[in-house]
Formats: structure tokens, sequence, C-alpha cells
């Protein structure tokens, strides 16, 4: 990994280096222990500019707000959202899609959130797992905007008209 990482700060210096993995996002997940290790070892030899969680979540199980900002801060570096959706099969809202951008912007560290997907029949869980009912993205088949959509929307016009 960290003849990767060197080669890439060599190739350009001015690049952001991101160490991305999936279910990195809260302590308990699989990767999360991994991550840690990674980048502490790229970070002590100056070749790590931040993490990637790639946050592919259950609807059904959501982590909670609080989880993801004490996950995100554990990290010491900057954090982006590298792809973002929830699986609806088993429950229906937009909560979820809420409180993870809400915590991306709490954190303090989380630089970037990116959703994962434009409408749910193109989703990878309808168009690739066959789940027909996900509806993991902000939009329906039809590209109409969901409720996600507005949740989202919601929290970035109250952040941006809370800023100075």
């Amino acid at each position: 990994m960290a003849t990767a990482f060197q080669a890439a700060r060599e190739a350009d210096p001015s690049a952001l280096l991101i160490f991305n993995d999936t279910d990195n996002h809260t302590l308990e997940g699989w990767t999360t222990p991994q991550t840690w290790r990674i980048v502490r070892h790229l970070k002590e030899l100056g070749l790590v500019d931040g993490v990637g969680l790639e946050m592919h979540l259950d609807g059904s199980t959501p982590p909670t707000k609080e989880a993801v900002i004490t996950t995100m801060r554990s990290y010491g570096v900057p954090v982006v959202v590298t792809e973002f959706d929830v699986n609806m099969t088993h429950v229906g809202g937009a909560q979820t899609d809420r409180d993870m951008l809400e915590a991306c912007l709490e954190s303090g560290v989380c630089r970037s959130f990116t959703v994962w997907g434009i409408g749910d029949k193109y989703s990878w869980l309808e168009a690739y797992q066959s789940l027909p009912n996900a509806d993991a993205t902000m939009y329906d088949d039809r590209l109409q905007p969901k409720p996600a959509y507005f949740a989202v929307y919601n929290v970035l016009l109250r952040y941006v008209t809370a800023q100075p």
C-alpha cells in the first residue's frame, strides 16, 4: 500500500491521496480497524491526505449520527464520503439521508459528501443486485426527487443560511 501511495505522491505532489474503503463509517465497521492501521502508517510516512467512506447503508439498521461523527473524527485526517446510498427495501423515510449529511457537516473533518446513483432504477442495488424495491437514491425511477432529496436539501439550506 505504501508503495502505491508513494508512487502517486511522486507522480503528482499536489494530488490529494485518499485511502478509500467500505464499512468503515462506524467504530464497529468490519474494515474500520484496518482503515485505522493503514491510515496511521501512511500518515507517519506523509502519504495520505484523507479517508474515504463508502457508505452503502441498510435503511433498516442505519448507524447513528453520533457514531459516524465519532468515527470520522477518530481517523485524524480529513474524511470524504465517496459513495452514499441507503437500501430502503424494508423501511421507508429519509431520516438516514438527513442524519448522515448532518454527521458530515457537524464532524468538522468531513470535506465532501457524494451520493451514489442518480435514480432508483439505475442504482447498483436495483440494476445489479436484483433488489427492485431498494429505492436507494434521492430520485425515483422517473428521476423525480423523493423525500430523501428534500431532507438533504433542507439540511444544506439550513447549513448555508447559518454561515456568516
